[in-house]
């Protein structure tokens, strides 16, 4: 017995383990898998060579000229959203960071108990901030600002 793949008007349709024998699937192309060979529901296929279909939850469809997976204008549109959301999150996470990384600085100001190389470490971090708030997350791709006091 071996693994089988099932292919429909150059889209894999279904997996299955068969012994090869017998006109069971004459009407559809079957390729048989093995560890070079594979194929997932779904897969295009096209002069018996296995094209992936992207897994990675979007809309796509099989260019036979190409022969590569395109972005439908409905997934181009999720993923746009998705990495949106994504730089939102990234931006929040920073200012939270960044906030966390100031506190006791801004208490010492406050106190007057604040040293030089805080104070002007503060003032960057305050201009990093600023920076941060900035930024417009529905503008791709996002160009993060330095973290002071981190070299490249």
């Amino acid at each position: 017995m071996a693994k089988y793949a099932i292919v429909v008007n150059g889209r894999v349709t279904n997996i299955v383990q068969w012994d090869g024998t017998g006109n069971v699937f004459e009407s559809n192309t079957v390729i048989e898998l093995n560890d070079s060979v594979t194929a997932n529901i779904g897969d295009a296929v096209a002069s018996g060579i296995v094209y992936a279909k992207p897994t990675d939850g979007f809309e796509y469809t099989f260019n036979d000229t190409s022969l590569s997976w395109e972005l439908t204008a409905a997934g181009q549109s999720a993923k746009t959203s998705a990495e949106i959301a994504a730089a939102t999150t990234t931006k929040t996470a920073l200012l939270e960071s960044a906030q966390s990384t100031i506190s006791l600085w801004q208490s010492e100001l406050l106190l007057g108990t604040i040293s030089d190389s805080d104070k002007s470490l503060l003032t960057n971090w305050i201009a990093y901030i600023k920076q941060l708030q900035a930024i417009d997350t529905t503008s791709l791709p996002v160009t993060w600002p330095a973290v002071p006091g981190v070299s490249d």
